[in-house]
Formats: structure tokens, C-alpha cells, sequence
């Protein structure tokens, strides 16, 4: 009996040990990574798939580690989720866009411009106390047409870029001491083998020195007093595609007291009617939008400004000295904000409740007229046949076998003496 609750307690003890401190050993294991580790795995999972029928990059996001640590540091949150070019990946040497290589200089922190160019951005959002929070999302990327990318995912802010003292350019991710929170950034996707990139060449050279045809052109549109009819052809900085969106803003001159539309005026305090239209392919590196908007007052002015949406090519300078009068000279001109000839809507003759109302007066005048003019024509009716009912009346009747014309007089021979 003794040696029977010997083997119990022998066995109890050998379940502790092996399978109740080793939970303890991975639950602490989970627990121990600092909030910068739990992102790095999360981005070292993600996945990324190219189509090149549309030139876009599809990320697979997985849902962050469900445990405690990553709810203190991850509970609600959002966090950005940056792309990069990456020029003349294969001089970099070995080991480039590896861990050691990130955490060499702090280079994920501080992005190198002359190595890594910002492509785009997209927010992802997190709520670990969500059931929704384990499911996988997708995100997005447009307009993939070089080599080589990577990813960084930024916990704390958006990126921004700076000078520092040689001249070089960073973009740097910057997040609190006390967050205990650091970018991550992943390894190198490789999209196209062709070592040519499909970008045209007035947004690789010096802006300035481009063609003065690489820009927005507006055809005269159509107007009338409240709506106006916009068409005009758009040069990109890569092939047109499906998602590709022109924006027109249009802001009154009137409301502002101004006659004239200024390059140099600032629109910002004023709220513009914006107009977003779909741009057509056209013969690759150009092309065609038209849009009809019904939103506009007669009589009004206003001033017209075109710009690219969206194009990753036509991203404005990070720059944290940003000076609006220089920044024009930092991307393409087809990329920049274009003033276009004011855009002046006519008076409208009369509303359509006005033409509703004569509409119905003017039918009342035709029925009233035609009802006098029916009387009129019936009283005639009546009279003639009267007077015709009169005469026949006082003509002689006709003797037996005699028959008479009316209006005859029936002359007697005279007798001769």
C-alpha cells in the first residue's frame, strides 16, 4: 500500500515538472517580449503577392499575437504601415535588408533616402479585445512597377523626412522613449525581374528640365447655369490604370470677393466644390477623364485647380522645413497642382417652378379661349339657321301639280284690248 502511494506521488510530481513548468515556461516566453519584438513577428509574417495585370502589390496582414503583453501595448491602436522602393538593391553587399543590417546605425528608424524612396502608406488597426482581431486583412499598394520593395510598419507616427548635418535626407520614424516602441521593417520583396522599371522619364530627370507638354490639359467645358461638363487628358508618371483618380476642385470667386484666380493664392480657408473622376487609358502614359457635375450656382465664377490623386509618384516632399514656394520645384509637373482658365456658370432666364407656372397659365389662356371661341362660332350657327328658316317661311306654298322655285314671281299675260 505504502509502495502504491509511493508511485502515485512519483507520478503527480513528474507531471509538474514536465508539463506544468513548461506552460509556465511559454506562457512566460510569450509574455517577456518587449512590445518592438511581438511587431517584428508580426510583420516577418506577413505575406505579399503581385499582379502584374494591374500593377498592385496584395499584403496579407496577419492578426497580432492574442496575448496579454500585446494588449497592453497593442489594445486599440493604429498603426502605419509604409512601402518603399528600393534603388540598386544588389550594390547594397550582403546581408542588406536583414535584422543585422536594420539594426546597424538604427537604420530602420532612420531610412536612408538614397536608398529607400517612400512609395505609399496604409493605416492598419488593431482591437485585441475584438473576436474580429484574429481574422487576416488585406492591404493594398498601387502603381508597382520597379523591382524591389520593403515594408515598415511605424507604430507611433506618420514618417517624416529631415536633413541632417551632410546633407544626406532620412525618413525617420519616431515614437516616445517611455512606449517602449520601435518601427520594424522587413525583408526584400522582390517584384519584377525586367531591370527596367516602367517609369517615364519626366518624373526620373530634373523636374524643371521637362517637356512643358507633360501636364494637365482642360478641354472648354460645357457649361450651363448650374451644371457643368468637364473632359481633358492627364500625363502620368507610369501606365494608366483602372484605379487612377483626377481631382478638380473648384472654388467660388465670388463668396471671396476676388476677380481673379491667383497661382500663389491660398484656397485653404475656402470650401471648393471637388469633383473626382476616373481617368481612361489612354495611349499608355497619357489619359482621358470627363465629368459631369450638378452642384454649381449661376452667375458664379470660380476657380479651377487639377491635381493627380494618389499616385505614388507624385507624393509632396516630407520635408519638416517644407517651404510651399520651393516644394513645386521637388516633384514632376505633371504631378503638381495645376491652375486652370476660370470657369464662369451663366444666369439661369427662370427657375423651374416659374416655367412650371406659366406652363400652367398659358394652358388655362388656350382652353378659355377655346371655349369663347366654340361659343362664338356656335351663336353664328344658330343665327344663320334662323334667318334661313325665316326666308323659307314667307316663300308661297305649292299648289296641287304645281311646283314653284322659291324667290320666282309668277307673271300673268296681259290682255289685249
Amino acid at each position: 500500500m505504502r509502495r502504491s502511494i509511493l508511485c502515485v506521488l512519483f507520478v503527480l510530481n513528474c507531471y509538474n515538472v514536465l508539463f506544468v513548468s513548461c506552460d509556465f515556461e511559454t506562457h512566460s516566453r510569450t509574455d517577456g517580449l518587449k512590445c518592438d519584438d511581438i511587431l517584428q513577428l508580426w510583420i516577418n509574417q506577413t505575406t505579399s503577392k503581385f499582379h502584374q495585370q494591374n500593377s498592385t502589390l496584395e499584403v496579407s496582414v496577419q492578426p497580432l499575437l492574442s496575448t496579454s503583453k500585446a494588449k497592453e501595448c497593442f489594445g486599440k491602436s493604429q498603426i502605419s504601415l509604409e512601402l518603399y522602393r528600393v534603388n540598386n538593391s544588389s550594390s547594397q553587399g550582403e546581408g542588406f535588408a536583414t535584422p543585422s543590417y536594420y539594426s546597424k546605425f538604427e537604420r530602420c528608424h532612420r531610412l536612408e533616402t538614397e536608398v529607400f524612396v517612400y512609395h505609399a502608406e496604409r493605416p492598419i488597426h488593431f482591437d485585441l479585445n475584438q473576436p474580429s482581431s484574429s481574422e487576416k486583412s488585406i492591404v493594398l499598394f498601387h502603381h508597382i512597377v520597379e523591382r524591389d520593395y520593403i515594408l515598415r510598419v511605424c507604430p507611433c507616427s506618420r514618417p517624416r523626412r529631415r536633413h541632417n548635418s551632410s546633407n544626406d535626407q532620412q525618413i525617420i520614424c519616431d515614437c516616445p522613449k517611455n512606449q517602449n516602441l520601435r518601427p520594424s521593417c522587413s525583408g526584400l520583396i522582390k517584384v519584377h525581374e525586367n531591370p527596367e522599371p516602367k517609369v517615364f522619364n519626366w518624373c526620373r530627370t530634373n523636374f524643371d528640365d521637362a517637356s512643358e507638354n507633360v501636364k494637365i490639359q482642360v478641354h472648354s467645358p460645357v457649361v450651363s447655369c448650374t451644371s457643368v461638363l468637364f473632359t481633358g487628358s492627364i500625363v502620368s508618371c507610369t501606365p494608366i490604370q483602372s484605379y487612377d483618380r483626377v481631382l478638380l476642385s473648384l472654388f467660388s470667386m465670388n463668396s471671396t470677393g476676388n476677380s481673379t484666380c491667383n497661382k500663389h493664392k491660398d484656397f485653404g480657408h475656402d470650401s471648393p466644390i471637388t469633383i473626382e473622376a476616373p481617368i481612361k487609358e489612354g495611349n499608355g502614359s497619357s489619359g482621358e477623364f470627363s465629368k459631369l457635375s450638378n452642384d454649381f450656382a449661376p452667375s458664379t465664377n470660380y476657380c479651377l485647380l487639377v491635381e493627380i490623386v494618389d499616385h505614388p509618384y507624385c507624393v509632396p516632399t516630407l520635408l519638416i522645413d517644407h517651404n510651399p514656394m520651393k516644394g513645386e520645384h521637388q516633384i514632376p509637373k505633371n504631378c503638381r497642382i495645376h491652375l486652370k482658365a476660370p470657369v464662369q456658370t451663366p444666369s439661369c432666364a427662370k427657375n423651374i417652378g416659374q416655367i412650371v407656372s406659366q406652363e400652367g397659365s398659358n394652358v388655362y389662356v388656350v382652353f378659355i379661349f377655346a371655349v369663347a371661341s366654340a361659343t362664338l362660332v356656335g351663336i353664328i350657327l344658330v343665327c344663320l339657321i334662323c334667318a334661313y328658316n325665316k326666308v323659307k317661311s314667307t316663300c308661297p306654298r305649292e299648289r296641287k301639280g304645281q311646283k314653284f322655285l322659291p324667290f320666282v314671281v309668277e307673271m300673268k299675260p296681259q290682255r289685249t284690248r
